[in-house]
C-alpha cells in the first residue's frame, strides 16, 4: 500500500482503499498476512483521522471495509483485535452520521460480542469504543434492541457493559429513544442481579431514566422489595442533576470522597434502628456473605447522611436572595432536560433564567460541538425563534433576548445570521405589532450585534453581500440596513471614521476578549472585490426608483467607496456595467450642484479619476473593453470571465454548501459565450479560459478538469438533490458541444498512458451510469449525456474500449448494465475483428461478466445482453460461437442465442 502522502487525487485514493479492502478480506491469521491485515488497519486510521477530505471516498466503500475490520476484531491476535476495534471507533467518530443502518448494526454487534471476551485488555478497549460508537453515531431503533440482549448473557462482564452502554445512550439519545419498555425490563433485572457490579450500574442508570421518565421511575420502583425501594428513593430529585449524569462509579467510593471533603455528624441512633430491620430481611432472603453485609450498612448510612445534607443546602439555597449565587450553582448542575422545560415554559422569568443559563454554560465551550448537558441546536432554533417572533409586549423576555448574553452568546453560536438577523430587523422598524420600548430594545440589540460581529468575524462582509444577494429586487427594509452595514464596513476599510456608541463599544469590551484579529479582512482580497461591485453595480444598473431616494443615494456611495478600496478590479467590472456608471456620473452632477459636499467625497474622486483613465484610451481600446457581444473578445473580457469561472469552480468545490442554481446558470453562460470547437481555438483567448489554472500564481487546478471533477462529484453524490443534479447534467452536455476541442485535448492526453480508465470519459461516464443505475428522474438525461460522450470519441475502437472497462464494476447493476450492453451491441459490428478479439482474450473477467449476464435476474439485462452478442458475433462469426459462449452458456441458452442469430440474418 502506498503512503498517504502519495494519495493526490481520487483515483489513487480508491486504488488506497481497495488495497486496503483486500488486505482486510484473508480468511485467516496466518504469519504471512496478519502484519498486513494489521498495516491496512493503522493505514485505514490514519486516513480517518487525517486533514485530507477523504470521507466521501471511505463511505463509499464502508460496507466493504466493515466486513474486513469486523473479521479482524475477532482474530485471535491480541494486536490486530485491538486495531480493529479502534477503527471501528474511528468510523464511529468521523462518519457516524453517514454510516448505513446495516453497517452500523455490523459494527455495533462485533463490539457487543467483545463484551464476553475473556481477555480483559480486549473487552476494555472494546468497551471504551462501543460508548464513543454510540456517541458519535445517530440513534436507531435496533439499537436498544441489541445493546439489551447483553443483560441475558451469563458472564457477568457482559451484563456490566449493558447497563454502562445503556446510560450512554439516555446521555447521548435520550429525546429520540421510542421503545422505553427495553430499558425497564434492563433494570428490572439489573437491580436485582447477583453481581454488585452490575447493581451498582443499574442504579446509575436508574438515575438517568428518573430524570426523563419520572412517572416510568415511580412506577418502575413500586416492584421491588422494601430495600431497592429504599436506595432507589434517594437516587430520586434529592440529588443534584449533575451527580445523576456521571458514569457509573461505585457509589461507596462517591459516599468516601464527599465524606472527607464534608465530615458528616455523628448518626443518630433512630437511624440505625430504623435501618436494621430492611437490612436483616435482605440478609435472609440473599445469598450474600457477611463482607457483603457490612459493605451495604455502610453504604446506606454514608447516603443517609449525604441525604440530610443535601436537605440542608437545599434549604440553604431557597432562603438565600442571592441571584448569582444561584445563577452559578444552575450553571453547575442543571441537565439538558430541565433546561429544555424552563425554555419551554410559559413563565418569561423561567424563560429568561434559562437562557442566561444556556449563554453560561457555551461561553464554556467556545467552539462546537456544543456539551452535553444542553438540548441539541435542531431543539433549540425553533424555541429562540418562536421567542423572537412573539409576546412583544413582554419586555423582559425582549430585554434578555437583545442582551450581550444571548446575542454574542447564544445567537452566534445557535443561529445562523440568515436566521436571526432579517427578524430582529424587522421587530426593530415594525410600528403596527411591536410596541415602542421594545423597538427601541431591538435598535439597540442590532447595535451591540453589529459591533460583536465587525470585531469577532472577518468574513461579514461576505455574509452581507450573500443576505444582499437574496433580497437584491426586495424592497424591505432589512436590505436598506444590510446596505448601511456593509457601507460602514467599506468606509472603515478605506479609512473613513464612522461615529460609534463609547457605552456599546465599552459592554462590548469583555465580549472581544481572547479574540483573534490575526485573520485577513475579507475586503482584502480583490476577487471578494469584484463580488462585491458586481452585486452592487447590478443593483444600481437596475434601480428605477427617485434618484433622491436612501436606497438609491447608498447605492452610489457604496459603489464610490468599493472603487477607492481596490481601483484596478472596478476599472475591470465597469465594463459590464456601463447603465450603473452612467447613473452614477449623472448623480454625482446632482451632488456637485447641490453642493453637497460631505457625501460626494468618494464620487468625486471616482468621476476625476474615470476620466483621467479613459481619456487616453478613447480611440484605441474602450469600445472593445465595454462591448461584450462581440466576435472575439478581448483580453480584458476573458480575464474577467476567467475570474468568473474560477469563483463558480470554488464554490462548487465547497462540499459543506448546496450549489446554486445560479451558479449553473452563469457556467452555461460562459460556456456558450466562449466556444471552443476547433483544435486551434485551444491557443487563443477562448482557449486559455478553459485550459488555463484556477489559482495563477501558483498555475494549479484547469479550469476544465476541475468543473468536470466537480461535477462528476456532485453526480455520484447522495446528498444533493435531484434538481440540481439534472442540471449539472445539462452543463455536461453544454460543456461537450461547446468545448468539444478542450474535451479531445485532455482525452488524447489521457490516451498516452494506454488505459481508458486515464482518460477523462472514463470517470465522466462512470458517473453517469451511476445516476442512470440510483435516479429514474435522471435516466433519460444521462443516457443522453452518455451518448454525446461516446460521439466525441472519434475512434470506435476507443469507444467500445471504454465501454468494456466499465463493464468491469457494473455487474450487479441492472439499469447501467443494460444500458452499457445496448451500446456494446451497437458499436460491436463496426469494430475491426482483431481488436474485438483482443478485448475478448486480454479482459477475460470482464468477458466473463458480459457472457455470464445472460443469467441476470432482469429480463430488461437479458434482453440487451442479446443485442450485445448478436452484435459482437456480426464481427466475428461462429468462431465467437464456439470459443466463447459454448464453454460458459448452457444449452437452453445456446438454442436461444442461434435462434436471435439466425433471425437477425434474415432480416438483414
Amino acid at each position: 500500500m502506498a503512503a498517504l502522502s502519495n494519495i493526490t487525487n481520487t483515483r489513487e485514493l480508491e486504488r488506497q482503499l481497495s488495497a486496503i479492502t483486500t488486505a482486510l478480506g484473508h480468511s485467516n491469521n496466518a504469519d504471512d498476512n496478519w502484519q498486513d491485515q494489521e498495516k491496512a488497519l493503522q493505514t485505514l486510521h490514519s486516513m480517518l483521522n487525517g486533514d485530507k477530505a477523504w470521507k466521501d471516498s471511505i463511505v463509499r466503500e464502508m460496507r466493504a471495509l466493515s466486513s474486513g475490520v469486523v473479521q479482524c476484531v475477532g482474530s485471535l491476535r491480541t494486536s490486530l483485535s485491538l486495531a480493529g476495534i479502534n477503527v471501528i471507533a474511528d468510523l464511529g467518530k468521523h462518519l457516524g452520521y453517514d454510516i448505513d443502518i446495516y453497517t452500523h448494526d455490523t459494527l455495533l454487534l462485533c463490539l457487543l460480542r467483545c463484551a464476553s471476551s475473556t481477555k480483559r485488555m480486549i473487552a476494555t478497549n472494546a468497551m471504551e469504543a462501543t460508548r464513543s460508537f454510540l456517541s458519535n453515531t445517530p440513534y436507531r431503533h435496533r439499537t436498544l434492541q441489541h445493546v439489551s440482549a447483553l443483560m441475558n448473557d451469563k458472564n457477568v462482564q457482559a451484563r456490566h457493559h449493558a447497563m454502562l452502554h445503556l446510560q450512554t445512550i439516555l446521555e447521548t439519545h435520550a429525546s429520540h429513544i421510542d421503545n422505553i419498555d427495553n430499558i425497564e425490563t434492563c433494570l428490572t433485572k439489573g437491580l436485582v442481579d447477583a453481581a454488585p457490579s452490575v447493581r451498582e450500574a443499574s442504579r446509575s442508570l436508574y438515575s438517568l431514566f428518573q430524570t426523563h421518565w419520572p412517572e416510568r421511575a415511580s412506577r418502575l420502583i413500586q416492584g421491588f422489595d422494601p430495600v431497592t425501594q429504599k436506595q432507589l428513593s434517594k437516587l430520586e430529585p434529592k440529588r443534584t442533576p449533575s451527580s445523576q449524569q456521571q458514569p457509573a462509579t461505585a457509589l461507596s467510593s462517591k459516599s468516601r470522597i464527599r465524606s472527607i471533603s464534608h465530615p458528616p455528624p455523628s448518626p443518630q441512633p433512630t437511624h440505625s434502628s430504623q435501618s436494621t430491620i430492611p437490612r436483616r430481611r435482605r440478609l435472609t432472603r440473599s445469598t450474600s456473605t457477611i463482607p457483603r453485609k457490612r459493605s451495604l450498612e455502610k453504604e446506606e448510612e454514608e447516603e443517609e447522611e449525604e441525604e440530610k445534607k443535601d436537605k440542608d443546602a437545599a434549604a440553604a439555597a431557597i432562603e438565600t436572595p442571592n441571584d448569582e449565587v444561584d445563577r452559578r450553582m444552575s450553571l453547575a448542575s442543571l441537565s439538558s432536560a430541565a433546561l429544555l422545560g424552563m425554555l419551554n415554559s410559559n413563565d418569561a422569568t423561567s424563560n429568561c433564567r434559562a437562557i442566561r443559563m444556556l449563554a453560561g454554560k457555551l461561553k464554556h465551550y467556545p467552539s462546537s460541538p456544543l456539551p452535553r448537558d444542553i438540548p441539541d441546536i435542531g431543539t433549540l432554533v425553533p424555541i429562540l425563534l418562536n421567542y423572537l417572533t412573539t409576546r412583544y409586549d413582554d419586555l423582559i423576555l425582549h430585554e434578555t433576548l437583545t442582551s450581550w448574553d444571548c446575542l454574542a452568546g447564544i445567537f452566534t453560536r445557535v443561529l445562523s445570521l440568515e436566521q436571526y438577523l432579517p427578524i430582529m430587523i424587522s421587530a426593530s422598524q415594525n410600528d403596527e405589532l411591536v410596541p415602542s420600548a421594545t423597538r427601541s430594545l431591538y435598535t439597540k440589540g442590532l447595535a451591540r450585534l453589529k459591533f460583536f460581529l465587525n470585531h469577532q468575524d472577518p468574513q461579514i462582509p461576505g455574509r452581507l453581500v450573500h443576505l444582499l444577494s437574496s433580497l437584491r429586487h426586495d424592497p424591505s427594509p432589512c436590505r436598506q440596513y444590510f446596505l448601511e452595514w456593509l457601507d460602514e464596513l467599506v468606509c472603515t476599510f478605506v479609512g473613513l471614521e464612522i461615529d460609534q456608541d463609547t457605552a456599546i463599544c465599552q459592554e462590548g469590551k469583555s465580549w472581544l476578549s481572547g479574540m483573534s484579529d490575526q485573520q485577513q479582512p475579507w475586503l482584502e482580497e480583490g476577487s471578494n472585490i469584484r463580488q462585491c461591485l458586481v452585486l452592487i453595480l447590478s443593483m444600481l444598473q437596475d434601480a428605477t426608483q427617485d434618484p433622491s431616494s436612501d436606497y438609491y443615494t447608498r447605492l452610489v456611495l457604496l459603489a464610490g467607496r468599493l472603487k477607492l478600496s481596490n481601483e484596478h478590479v472596478f476599472d475591470l467590472v465597469s465594463g459590464d456595467f456601463e447603465k450603473a456608471v452612467e447613473k452614477m456620473s449623472i448623480r454625482q452632477g446632482q451632488h456637485d450642484n447641490n453642493n453637497n459636499t460631505s457625501s460626494s467625497v468618494g464620487i468625486t474622486a471616482l468621476e476625476e479619476e474615470q476620466q483621467q483613465q479613459r481619456q487616453p484610451e478613447k480611440d484605441n481600446t474602450l469600445a472593445d473593453t465595454l462591448s461584450a457581444d462581440e466576435e472575439k473578445p478581448t483580453a480584458g473580457l476573458i480575464q474577467i470571465r476567467m475570474q468568473k469561472l474560477a469563483e463558480c469552480i470554488r464554490h462548487l468545490q465547497q462540499k459543506e454548501e448546496e450549489p446554486s442554481e445560479a451558479i449553473f446558470r452563469q457556467l452555461e453562460a460562459l460556456s456558450d459565450a466562449t466556444p471552443v470547437i476547433q483544435r486551434h481555438h485551444i491557443y487563443s483567448g477562448e482557449g486559455d479560459l478553459w485550459i488555463g489554472p484556477i489559482e495563477p500564481r501558483n498555475d494549479t487546478g484547469k479550469m476544465y478538469l476541475s468543473l468536470m471533477e466537480c461535477i462528476i462529484t456532485l453526480l455520484q453524490s447522495t446528498s444533493h438533490n435531484v434538481q440540481i443534479k439534472i442540471q449539472a447534467i445539462g452543463l455536461v452536455k453544454r460543456l461537450l458541444n461547446n468545448q468539444s476541442a478542450v474535451f479531445s485535448y485532455y482525452q488524447e492526453n489521457g490516451k498516452k498512458h494506454g488505459d481508458p480508465t486515464a482518460c477523462i470519459a472514463y470517470p465522466l461516464a462512470k458517473a453517469l451510469l451511476t445516476g442512470i443505475e440510483n435516479d429514474r428522474n435522471q435516466e433519460m438525461a444521462c443516457e443522453e449525456v452518455l451518448d454525446s460522450l461516446l460521439i466525441k470519441i472519434p475512434e470506435e475502437n476507443e469507444r467500445i474500449r471504454l465501454l468494456w472497462s466499465l463493464l468491469n464494476e457494473r455487474e450487479q447493476d441492472n439499469k447501467a448494465l443494460a444500458v452499457l450492453l445496448i451500446r456494446i451491441g451497437q458499436l460491436a459490428p463496426n469494430i475491426p475483428k482483431h481488436a474485438l478479439k483482443e478485448l475478448l482474450d486480454k479482459q477475460a473477467v470482464t468477458t466473463a461478466i458480459l457472457i455470464k449476464s445472460g443469467y441476470h435476474s432482469e429480463t430488461s439485462v437479458r434482453v440487451a445482453w442479446m443485442q450485445a452478442i448478436v452484435g459482437i458475433h456480426k464481427t466475428l462469426g461462429d468462431e465467437f460461437f464456439v470459443g466463447y459462449l459454448t464453454p460458459l452458456l448452457r444449452v437452453d441458452q445456446l438454442g436461444l442465442v442461434k435462434h436471435y442469430i439466425s433471425q437477425n440474418v434474415v432480416s438483414e
